[in-house]
């Protein structure tokens, strides 16, 4: 196991985390709040009381120093929750007419959308001057008759009005807002191309004008040179980590073969990057140069190729690991694989402590930390004598240590675990090698050697073709699987527990993996009894459709007014409900065909009388007061409340989404008034829970 003496770093990151959490997840009532140089203060006291004071263990300045870093990790998240909050844009921002911003990112390109992060100054409203620096982003309309030209640095003014990134409508949905808002960005305007005007160019820093116009270039050579949209799009992600242009159909392919890593720059692609760079630099004369310069250089390479791809968590890893250890190379200093990696890991929050709660950035350190520790222990299993054999046996236990140490995020984020993730990773890793070494040949020599570009396309489409194969085997992905935080915490305390009674045998390790195994055990058992003795009703906020989850112990059946307009959509935004519910897919849909009439639609659930009124109608055609328990108003069916309240009475009333915002607004203020209970559907979901029998879970709380 890991020995604390050998490790020093290790406790120093594991302090500054227990911190970050702390300001993270505690109320913020209950916060102290600590001057920043206070810690610092502590520290630098601690250091001086250790130089001038021997009698003191090293034991209780070693304790002294953690509760220190607990501390400036605690104070480091407070003071950049202090600055992001103050980020956040007020309503003025959302009623502007106008607004002038830099353009200050790679483009984003979708389907429909170019996306542009845009850093905004000055705004127009009601003749007035806003200015409130802020963050935004711009979703710019694609067009073939009036092509896009933005780029990094373009000062422009926008036309129109931005507005808060919304907050997930439905239950357990993936929360944008708060993914934007960790990188203090709160606003969006979807706007078309001839809303914007270009006021100038090269406003942007000098050097990042020039690595945008270097990456720029590449994206241009590589459009060139590979024609296939799949091939093209694979290529740029492996190379420049722009996965804009992978479709849902290849995504899905790599996901569902584990080799979703390949796609996402990081340690894989800076490991070759430096296997390149350090076969160029062996050229260079023996002495001071191989020392000092060829380090210096790679360092300078690596960051640069950072900025290329875009900065992401788990570029950012790699690369400040990969400097740590040319750093010490030119010191001429030992380094510990895990000491550096911790100190990267510290870096980098000290940089931005929302990282910690980055999926990338968790699974890629998991990762590195799982094949350091566990690739040595598992390799020596087997000792492989034949080259190729002992090639293959390496790669495998890389696989395995990676896959074995990430497993539980993966289930927790994704809901899913690939079957052949090892067959996979034995052709993709080298593929993806081959790939990028080509794209680089590409790029420097490929206008002189127009064999580069074929090979690097049939390379790609060999590899494309690879992992849809393997997608299509039966079990190729085991999906819709769903875990608690607290069982990933105790799969995470089982495995470590296993892995010390392995190298220490001592019994009470056996007794922390017997009480992981029930800890887990009984907390799905309660999940799956909770949710047994549910009775809900659901009303989703889904676009236009009106779609309605009754909800019976774990099973459940979707019902809808019409045909459903787009599958993909509805089974995306119900599916997250259903799986934390341990409720069936959503394959399958009910329509409602209880009619009244040609202007309204009656249905049953749970006892609840609900009725449907879908399309105006004169109120004469209903000869007698209805009542309900639930009306469901659409298309704007009714003028106003108090003409809804001749024709039937409710205890609640539902606004769909295909009343207009302007209606919905009108009919809330009326209910405010007459004091009746209103739901948008615009805003969020709406759950009615009638919870069945829990005699059985009181006699344990």
């Amino acid at each position: 196991m890991l020995y604390w003496t050998n490790y020093p770093f290790l406790r120093i990151l594991f302090a500054f985390i227990a911190g970050i959490f702390m300001a993270r997840y505690s109320n913020p009532a209950d916060l102290i709040q600590i001057n920043p140089f206070l810690p610092l203060s502590l520290f630098i006291a601690i250091s001086l009381g250790k130089l001038t004071l021997n009698r003191i263990s090293n034991t209780v300045w070693g304790n002294l120093l953690l509760t220190t870093t607990f501390i400036i990790g605690f104070s480091h998240m407070q003071s950049h929750s202090l600055s992001s909050s103050q980020s956040n844009p007020n309503s003025d921002w959302t009623e502007c007419e106008a607004y002038v911003g830099t353009i200050s990112s790679f483009p984003i390109h979708k389907e429909k959308y170019i996306i542009h992060e845009v850093e905004v100054n000055t705004g127009i409203k009601d003749s007035a001057i806003l200015q409130s620096p802020t963050k935004l982003l711009l979703y710019v309309k694609r067009s073939d008759s009036y092509p896009s030209g933005l780029k990094y640095g373009d000062k422009i003014r926008i036309e129109g009005t931005p507005g808060p990134i919304r907050s997930p409508r439905n239950p357990h949905e993936f929360d944008f807002s708060a993914y934007m808002a960790n990188r203090s960005i709160f606003l969006q305007h979807f706007v078309y191309q001839d809303q914007i005007h270009l006021i100038s160019s090269d406003n942007g820093n000098g050097l990042m004008k020039v690595i945008y116009q270097i990456r720029s270039r590449f994206e241009q050579i590589i459009t060139e040179d590979i024609h296939d949209s799949n091939e093209q799009a694979v290529v740029m992600a492996l190379l420049l980590g722009i996965k804009g242009q992978l479709d849902h159909e290849i995504k899905s392919a790599y996901a569902s073969a584990g080799a979703m890593h390949v796609l996402a720059v990081s340690g894989l692609h800076v490991s070759i990057v430096c296997f390149i760079l350090n076969w160029l630099f062996k050229l260079l004369p023996s002495g001071k140069s191989q020392r000092v310069i060829a380090p210096v250089a790679s360092i300078s390479a690596l960051w640069i190729y950072a900025v290329l791809t875009g900065f992401s968590p788990s570029i950012l890893r790699a690369v400040s690991m990969f400097s740590i250890i040319l750093i010490s190379k030119i010191l001429n200093r030992r380094t510990h694989a895990c000491n550096s990696l911790a100190f990267a890991a510290f870096v980098l929050l000290l940089f931005n402590p929302l990282f910690l709660f980055d999926v990338g950035f968790q699974l890629s350190f998991l990762a590195v930390a799982g094949i350091l520790y566990l690739y040595p222990k598992i390799s020596s299993v087997w000792n492989v004598t034949n080259w190729f054999g002992k090639w293959v046996w390496q790669l495998t236990c890389v696989s395995l240590a990676a896959q074995l140490a990430t497993f539980p995020l993966g289930l927790y984020y994704f809901h899913q675990f690939p079957s052949y993730f090892l067959l996979t990773n034995l052709i993709v890793i080298p593929a993806a090698f081959i790939v990028m070494i080509l794209g680089i040949g590409l790029i420097v020599i490929g206008s002189w050697f127009d064999w580069i570009g074929w090979l690097l396309e049939h390379t790609a489409f060999g590899l494309n073709l690879f992992v849809q194969q393997i997608q299509i085997l039966d079990g190729s992905v085991i999906e819709r699987v769903f875990i608690s935080p607290l069982q990933v915490i105790l799969i995470y305390a089982l495995m470590v527990a296993f892995l010390a009674l392995l190298s220490s045998k001592k019994s009470y390790y056996m007794w922390l993996i017997i009480c992981s195994a029930l800890g887990i055990t009984l907390d799905r058992s309660i999940r799956l009894i909770e949710q047994s003795n549910k009775k809900e009703l659901l009303f989703y906020s889904i676009n236009k459709d009106q779609l309605v989850d009754q909800v019976t112990g774990l099973s459940a059946k979707l019902f809808t007014l019409d045909s459903i307009k787009d599958a993909k959509v509805y089974q995306k935004r119900i599916a997250p409900f259903r799986l934390r519910h341990f409720l069936p897919y959503p394959d399958s849909v009910f329509h409602i065909d209880n009619g009244l009439s040609d202007f309204a639609k009656i249905q049953v659930l749970h006892k609840k009388k609900i009725l449907y009124f879908i399309q105006p109608f004169d109120s004469n055609q209903i000869s007698y007061p209805l009542k309900a328990d639930i009306v469901v108003i659409a298309n704007q069916s009714f003028e106003s409340l108090a003409q809804l309240s001749q024709t039937v009475t409710c205890d609640k009333i539902i606004l769909d989404n295909s009343n207009k915002r302007e209606y919905s607004s009108r009919l809330k203020i009326e209910a405010l008034d007459l004091g009746i209970e209103i739901v948008d559907l615009k805003d969020h979901s709406y759950l009615i829970s009638q919870s069945g029998n829990k005699k059985f879970l009181n006699m344990f709380f």
